[in-house]
């Protein structure tokens, strides 16, 4: 059985995407932070394991690989990167705290564990890169974690091309599928399927469909899948989610 690991795999999108992986035959495998909890209740609904490890934290994806292969006792075939953070700021408010803190999680995590799975990936595998619809309408108000994902974008591309031929790179950039922290569920609920062309909402199952489309297709490698319903044709500016 092709075992994945999937960071931040305990809630929201990643917890989508373990049930959606789980179903699909692989092993996935949870990582978690905070949510120790809802991580190993995943874990023992899907049959897998689950493994803890703070992304901030120097070293962090080379410790995590390694506790996952050594968990499973075989390496790894799959890497999606989904933990993230998303907090509020603007390019005027920004600072170095914010930047350093979302660089580190958002971008230099994911970029580390990618390496360390190619480098235990004998026989091959694939890295899904959890980016943004936001890469592309470029939101202003959340500037810290729109850089960040900017910078796990081009790592994307640049990495796809480094880890081949054995090891394929793809990013998956969801759009609105989940409340904004702080937001209320019925206004999410009522914005959510007017800001993409299909006027439906978006949800986290959708995302994990695509997350498994790019980890089993072979001929997908330096490319961004977008998972959005559409919303990247709407003109009218993405602000409008955060602003009820």
């Amino acid at each position: 059985m092709r075992a994945v690991l999937i960071t931040g795999g305990a809630i929201r999108v990643g917890r989508a995407i373990a049930e959606a992986c789980a179903e699909a035959g692989w092993q996935p495998v949870i990582h978690y932070n905070s949510s120790a909890g809802s991580a190993e209740e995943l874990a023992k609904k899907l049959g897998t394991v689950a493994v803890g490890q703070n992304l901030s934290q120097e070293g962090a994806g080379e410790k995590l690989i390694a506790a996952a292969v050594e968990k499973l006792g075989r390496p790894l075939t799959g890497l999606v990167n989904s933990a993230a953070i998303f907090e509020h700021d603007t390019a005027g408010e920004a600072t170095e705290e914010a930047l350093y803190k979302h660089f580190r999680i958002n971008a230099v995590a994911p970029m580390m564990t990618a390496k360390a799975f190619a480098k235990q990936a004998p026989d091959g595998g694939a890295v899904v890169n959890i980016l943004d619809q936001k890469l592309f309408i470029l939101n202003a108000d959340h500037f810290s974690y729109t850089v960040s994902k900017q910078a796990l974008h081009g790592a994307t591309l640049t990495m796809a091309r480094a880890f081949a031929p054995k090891v394929r790179v793809v990013g998956v950039a969801p759009g609105y599928n989940l409340p904004s922290p702080g937001q209320p569920e019925e206004v999410f609920e009522r914005l959510a399927p007017t800001v993409n062309v299909l006027e439906r909402r978006l949800t986290p199952e959708d995302v994990a469909e695509t997350v498994l489309f790019a980890l089993q297709h072979r001929a997908i490698t330096g490319q961004v899948l977008i998972a959005d319903n559409g919303e990247h044709l709407k003109a009218s500016p993405r602000d409008v989610m955060f602003s009820e």
